[in-house]
Order: C-alpha cells, then structure tokens, then sequence
C-alpha cells in the first residue's frame, strides 16, 4: 500500500475536477505580480487530495538535466506523507530516478529564513537566492542559484479556480523564473560539480491532476540572454475542455510576460507501446507583449526520460490506481530550439540551443 500511495503522490504532484466551465482567475489590476515569501511558504489545507510540490529544474553547462521535486500531500491511509524525488540524467545518457519518503510531520516552513524542509532536506529562498540540501537515503545535493530578477511571479494572484463553485483549484507560483547555478552532487558513490541555469516553480493542488486534465505541455529555455517557460495544460471535457496556459517570458535583465496567451501547436506524434499513448515530440510557439514578440520550434533530438508512476507497482495495485488516476506518463525530450525574439525596434534575433520540453499524457 505504501507503494501505491507513493505512485499518486507522485501524480498529483505533477501539477493540478465537476462540472464544466471555463477557468476562473481573480483578474483584477496587473497580470504579472511579484511573489512573496508568503506564497512560497506550505498552503495548508485539508482537501482530501491536497498537494503542494516545489519544483527546480536544472540544465548543467555540460548537459545534465535534473528535476528536483520537494512533495507534500493529504493522500495517505491515516495522514498523508511528504517526501523528495528527483530525475537525473547524466549527458548523452538516460535519466535515472531518485526518491526519499518522509511522513507529514516531517515538514516544517519557516517564513522568517525562506525555508521548506522534509526531514534533513532544505529549499531556502530569500529575495533572489536560492539553496537546495539534500542529504538523505544515500543523496547527497549542495546547490545555490542565484536569480535575475529580484523577485519572482504570479499570474494575478496565482490561483486558478476549476469549476464555478471555486471549490477545486491551483495555485502556480513561478519563484525563479530563470537563474544561474552552482552544485555539488554525490549519488551512487561519485561527486560531480555542475553549474548552469535553472528554474524554481511552485504548485498547490486540492484535486488529483488526473481528475482534471489529459494532456499537459511544457518547454524551459534557456538562451544566455533570454528565459522562456511555460505549462500548457489540456481540461477533461468534463472541465470544459479547454486549454489552460501560464507562460513567462524575459530577457536578462527584466521581466516581459507572464501570460495565459500564447499559440502552441504540438505535432510529430511518438507511440508508446508499452502503455499505448500517444505524445507529441515538436511544438510550434509564438508569443507577443509589451514590446517583443518571440517565435520558435522545438522539435525533440531524443526523449531521454519516461516516467510512468503506475507501471512501478505490483500487477494487482495497478488496477487499483488506474481506478484514481488513470495511466499517466511524463515524456521528458530534450529538444533543438529554433527561436526568434524581435524586441521594440530592434533586429530580430535568432537563438539556438536546447529546450527541455516534457509532454505528459493522463489519457
């Protein structure tokens, strides 16, 4: 049992119900808003399927790609439990998995130092300066990341309610949108030093993503002089079906965009076999704001991650979590970026490089 509630923590936590309606947000004064310490700090809640996850993900001058996810839930037999996870891939290679399960008391936060902690494990972000540490269940992380801009942000106020009774919603809290890192990795008895550019979101989540979504597409980018990230996420009909963006958009030195409006055409479909999905492995994007606009293509040079939560359980506690949370799979690709950024008068400019791009199939 412990294993199969591991398996839907891990699902909710990949992002965030009845009746159909379009989506709701409070949409009054500015779009793109400063976080604060308060929104990076435990929403606590009591909703059954409650789920908070913290999420840095990590792109290495030498091709390392790590996901880093910081969990804690409701779901459980008595009282819910918290826990770590990680997704390593070394470059030119596949990734491997990590994790580390922690109970509910083992989370504490501390708004006063910025911080989140599960167990012996710390995130602590303070203005623009971020630490993760990690020693725990023969893991051992040292990162800090420094970011370009002095906040980080939220559309409006960074909740998104589901239904028309505003009972069933998320909350998406972007805490760093872009950011250099240094860190020091020792797994399976070697140390690596890496550095690179990174990205820290936050999700708070009082349904089971399962419940609502089918499709989910993500791309981080990020070029030496500009940063592009954006979940674009497909509603179950029963959800209204429609399709629920939050992008952000910006340069080295200042913020341009955190929008709901951007124009993705996934295309060039891949099958699974193993579980029978379908998953798209190219997007077509374009963007436009307050002087700039952005196109771009990022089409998959190989899929380097799959990570399917149910498969990892016993034949018979398969069945039983399809039942709650469908078969959901996460493809993660690490694509080529064709991307052209016109700001106000200026030449277009055309990047290059690579994207990490995830699609994540529910179906």
């Amino acid at each position: 049992m412990k294993r199969l509630l591991t398996a839907i923590v891990l699902i909710a936590a990949l992002l965030p119900i009845n009746g159909a309606a379009k989506v709701i947000v409070n949409s009054e004064g500015e779009a793109m808003r400063a976080t604060t310490t308060k929104d990076f700090m435990r929403h606590k809640h009591k909703a059954k399927y409650y789920t908070e996850s913290w999420t840095a993900i990590l792109q290495s001058t030498e091709g390392h790609l790590i996901y880093i996810n910081f969990l804690l839930t409701n779901l459980g037999v008595v009282e819910g439990s918290s826990g770590l996870s990680m997704s390593i891939t070394f470059p030119g290679e596949q990734a491997k998995s990590w994790s580390a399960e922690h109970k509910v008391a083992d989370f504490s936060d501390d708004s006063s130092k910025g911080m989140i902690k599960i167990g012996p494990n710390e995130m602590t972000l303070k203005g623009r300066n971020l630490t993760i540490k990690i020693d725990d269940n023969d893991m051992k992380l040292d990162l800090t990341m420094r970011g370009w801009y002095p906040t980080g942000y939220k559309f409006y106020d960074g909740k998104t309610f589901l239904n028309d009774k505003k009972n069933r919603y998320f909350y998406h809290f972007i805490h760093m949108p872009r950011g250099d890192f240094e860190a020091e990795m020792t797994w399976e008895g070697k140390t690596v030093r890496m550095k690179g550019a990174g990205y820290l979101d936050h999700m708070v989540n009082n349904r089971l993503t399962s419940e609502w979504s089918r499709r989910w597409w993500t791309v981080r980018y990020f070029a030496p002089n500009y940063t592009l990230a954006f979940i674009t996420m497909q509603l179950d009909k029963k959800f209204g079906g429609e399709t629920v963006t939050r992008a952000f958009f910006g340069s080295r030195t200042k913020p341009l965009a955190l929008t709901d409006q951007i124009e993705l055409k996934p295309s060039d479909l891949a099958t699974d076999s193993k579980a029978g999905h379908k998953y798209h492995t190219k997007y077509d994007v374009s963007m436009s704001g307050d002087g700039f606009s952005l196109s771009a293509v990022f089409k998959s040079k190989r899929l380097h991650d799959r990570d399917g939560v149910i498969e990892k359980l016993p034949k018979i506690q398969q069945g039983i979590a399809k039942m709650f949370a469908g078969n959901p799979v996460t493809y993660r690709l690490e694509g080529a970026a064709d991307v052209t950024v016109t700001e106000g008068t200026e030449a277009p400019k055309k990047l290059g490089g690579t994207a990490m791009m995830e699609t994540i199939v529910i179906e």
